[in-house]
């Protein structure tokens, strides 16, 4: 409705579409500054006996941006209780990878390591798991969060119905500065979104300052991507 085109003359969809999805993730970008755990989800892996290292074909998501922690049952049939695992760098671990000897104890914690990215993510364990258990792994991760695309898409932001505007703003302001169309228009939105962006981030700081850590998203719009609809 802003830019005026029922059809794509200055500005095509997937132009639009794309400025829509960098205002978004500069949005989300600020979310995690603030309350990084907003986007933190769990996962469980089976380990397999005798076998230290485990990728995408053993079930590591291919959407993580970030491990936050890690919890390995070495004895699920034995109903062992699951142990934290230490976060190391590979360079930090004194002998070999494949060391079995170390045993999990209650003075001995296991080790992970990651190393690789996106399909060639690699999550491994010191000790080696010995034993197949079910469900022995989980993780609790940052991800990687998704552009939107198609017209029931919603942003994956708290206040989805006080903030979802705000993308608008951004993408407009990128969209009418292009050649230098609607420069005073295109600084007119920024200023909007800049604005509304700060008072995104005091309001998140403030709803987390006391008590438990909670955002609860609630309903708002819903942006139209298939036709270009901003």
């Amino acid at each position: 409705m802003t830019l005026d085109e029922s059809s794509p003359a200055d500005w095509t969809d997937n132009q639009i579409d794309e400025s829509l999805n960098y205002s978004y993730h500069e949005m989300v970008t600020l979310i995690t500054e603030v309350y990084e755990d907003y986007y933190i989800k769990t996962d469980t892996l089976d380990t397999i006996a005798s076998q230290q290292e485990y990728d995408t074909d053993e079930g590591v998501p291919t959407d993580m941006f970030k491990l936050a922690r890690v919890e390995i049952n070495y004895d699920v049939d034995g109903d062992a209780t699951p142990s934290r695992a230490k976060a190391s760098e590979i360079e930090a671990v004194l002998g070999e990878l494949a060391n079995t000897n170390l045993g999990v104890t209650t003075n001995s914690r296991p080790i992970y390591y990651l190393f690789g990215r996106a399909d060639n993510l690699k999550l491994g364990f010191i000790p080696v798991p010995d034993k197949a258990g079910t469900d022995a792994i989980k993780l609790w991760y940052t991800y990687t969060v998704s552009d939107m695309s198609d017209d029931d898409d919603r942003p994956d932001i708290p206040y989805e119905d006080r903030y979802a505007r705000l993308i608008c703003y951004g993408a407009l302001a990128d969209l009418l500065d292009k050649g230098q169309q609607e420069s005073a228009a295109a600084d007119n939105y920024l200023e909007r979104f800049e604005v509304g962006m700060e008072r995104m981030k005091q309001q998140l700081k403030e709803r987390l300052a006391d008590g438990p850590r909670g955002v609860t998203n609630t309903s708002g719009e819903n942006p139209d991507f298939t036709e270009g609809g901003l």
